[in-house]
């Protein structure tokens, strides 16, 4: 990993392709279509794939504030009858006039690899697959960034629940390093962790899955992970302004190690106000996410920009 340093890692793509989009096909409300494009990553040589969500009956023209949200691990995507991102983002906020875009990860969905299930690599090659994949995915949510500002998206953010908090915590602490219009206006991190390090040593779900022992038997002890720290670490300042950043948390994760996030919303200076916290674990979080009007209104705030 001699090129795992944030300029590298986080910095702004380096190629800019063509973004192609699929026919649009009517769902419960909404108008629903793919995006596919090469991702601009340095290590994952693939196509990226992205599932749009808009109101049905908005006229072509309408400004439409936009909310490129990452997926869980090992989410199955849109190869799967049911995916809860999908329900309870995509289809539940579009009909209420937003624009969702759902990115699909490296090596899940769309883009599993063969003889593996969906988000395997993540798992099995890490710690080297975690910067692969928050590097690809990053770069690829500045590209879906300025895309939506190039489709009359009137406001654009940047979220995700548990991978996908952790690519917006990313996100959100590098975006300043990107082009202006590639730069989310704000970012909404859910069950989001801001040091990758500790949750391969200290999160109850590596141990459960039998991680942080299979690092230590391939010889990455604590000493030796440091040595990535300045990639798999969120770093000290934000990319976004701190009234923009909107974290939604369980104060008692022991998964993605909520106190170690609020440490760094604090030195980012993030308004308590701006914080949905809720007295859950990991899997309460993503529960309460899905089912409650709550979390629902609380995306509706940050894309109206309130």
């Amino acid at each position: 990993m001699e090129r795992a340093v944030p300029e590298t890692v986080y910095g702004p793509p380096e190629s800019s392709p063509d973004i192609q989009v699929s026919e649009t096909m009517q769902g419960p409300g909404t108008r629903e279509y793919l995006l596919r494009f090469p991702s601009p990553s340095n290590f994952i040589d693939d196509e990226a794939y992205a599932r749009v969500y808009e109101p049905w009956d908005a006229p072509g023209d309408e400004p439409l504030p936009t909310i490129i949200f990452g997926t869980g691990l090992a989410m199955a995507c849109d190869v799967m009858e049911y995916w809860t991102e999908e329900e309870y983002v995509g289809r539940q906020l579009a009909p209420q006039g937003y624009r969702v875009i759902l990115p699909i990860p490296p090596w899940h969905g769309r883009r599993e690899q063969t003889g593996f299930y969906t988000g395997e690599p993540y798992l099995a090659r890490m710690p080297v697959s975690a910067v692969e994949l928050y590097e690809a995915q990053t770069k690829e949510i500045a590209l879906l960034t300025r895309w939506a500002r190039d489709h009359n998206a009137s406001r654009v953010g940047v979220g995700g629940i548990s991978m996908g908090g952790i690519v917006a915590m990313f996100v959100a602490g590098h975006a300043d390093t990107w082009p202006e219009l590639m730069q989310p206006d704000f970012a909404l991190p859910v069950a989001a962790s801001a040091d990758v390090s500790e949750l391969l040593f200290e999160s109850s779900l590596t141990e459960i899955l039998g991680v942080t022992d299979a690092l230590l038997r391939a010889g990455w002890d604590r000493g030796k992970m440091a040595n990535l720290d300045n990639v798999l670490t969120a770093p000290s300042t934000s990319g976004i302004a701190s009234d923009e950043i909107y974290p939604v948390g369980g104060l008692i994760d022991d998964m993605t190690k909520y106190e170690t996030l609020r440490e760094t919303l604090d030195k980012w200076n993030v308004p308590q106000e701006n914080r949905l916290e809720w007295d859950c674990g990991h899997f309460g979080v993503t529960l309460r996410a899905m089912r409650t009007a709550e979390f629902q209104d609380f995306v509706r705030l940050a894309l109206d920009g309130q």
